[in-house]
């Protein structure tokens, strides 16, 4: 009888991968038809060296900054090397490759030996909630400014959401682990769980303004191959690219591939931005950020599961 029940979840799965897969090949598919390649091959053999070079720059710098973030998200409680840490943070762009979004981050945990992997999924989470948070708070005011104020409301409510959380984690700790409860897995859930338990307000803004760092970091980056395209004015960059981000933020494709190109050619066509340049950079942008680390990482793999030579204490 369970298997039963168990085979038509399991159909429906695969479909939803297989989808998933081919979701990225068709969107881009779809937006080469809209773009003229002569337009992009013209736009990729006219690109500026410089501002390239800058935005290549800053793929350490990124890197950086999602390690400084994962070690502060770690501590106390969590004893990891640096190697495990840097390990961790670019073996789990490898995933990344093959998962929806980036969802794939979450196998960081696979990464760091000798601690419960319920609770490392758990402060992965807390990482990719307060960089969803900015995301979403820059994205609404960028729409606000877009239809000329009509969605500063939503802006608005979102900024008092966001307040409160900040000045009440706790109560809002309360609520998730309330709705937790009521999941069958109550063992599981606790563990999950347990990477939320140590914010506090000080905690949660640091991470804030870690996860805003990385976003301007990440704008610049893309500010700078746009520009390796075309002479871009900065009004547009501040109005399209939360959007673009938070569209991208929808985990449907591979890497968010074609997702993320799509809204770039929507959004900044609408200020002149050609559309062969705003697509070069978007894939330059997946190709730095997320193609290169991904492939790095691939050298990382063989190392989930293994002690390093100074094991970190383990904590109850």
């Amino acid at each position: 009888m369970c298997e039963e029940k168990k085979a038509p979840r399991s159909s429906t799965q695969k479909v939803t991968r297989v989808l998933r897969i081919l979701g990225a090949p068709l969107l881009l598919i779809i937006i080469l038809l809209r773009v003229d390649l002569r337009e992009i091959a013209t736009a990729f053999g006219h690109i500026r060296p410089w501002p390239f070079l800058a935005a290549l720059a800053l793929l350490p710098v990124n890197f950086a900054m999602l390690i400084v973030k994962w070690r502060y998200l770690l501590s106390p409680s969590v004893k990891a090397t640096r190697g495990q840490l840097i390990r961790s943070v670019i073996g789990g762009y490898a995933f990344v490759l093959a998962t929806p979004g980036q969802v794939g981050e979450f196998s960081r945990a696979l990464f760091i030996p000798g601690e419960n992997k319920l609770r490392l999924i758990g402060l992965v989470a807390v990482d990719k909630v307060t960089a969803f948070l900015i995301t979403v708070l820059l994205g609404l005011f960028s729409l606000g400014l877009w239809h000329s104020g009509a969605m500063y409301l939503p802006v608005l409510i979102f900024g008092v959401l966001l307040t409160w959380l900040l000045l009440r984690p706790r109560h809002f700790l309360a609520v998730t682990v309330r709705l937790f409860r009521k999941l069958p897995l109550k063992r599981t859930t606790f563990h999950f769980l347990e990477g939320f338990r140590g914010l506090h307000t000080h905690r949660l803004l640091v991470l804030l303004l870690m996860s805003a760092l990385y976003f301007i970091i990440y704008s610049l980056q893309f500010y700078f191959l746009l520009w390796a395209f075309e002479d871009v004015a900065p009004l547009p960059m501040i109005i399209c690219f939360p959007l673009v981000m938070l569209v991208n933020s929808v985990p449907v494709t591979i890497g968010g591939l074609g997702i993320r190109e799509g809204a770039a050619v929507l959004f900044f066509s609408r200020f002149g931005v050609q559309e062969s340049s705003a697509l070069g950079a978007a894939l330059l942008l997946f190709a730095i950020n997320i193609l290169i680390p991904g492939l790095c990482g691939l050298a990382f793999i063989h190392h989930i599961g293994k002690p390093s030579m100074t094991m970190p204490e383990e904590h109850p």
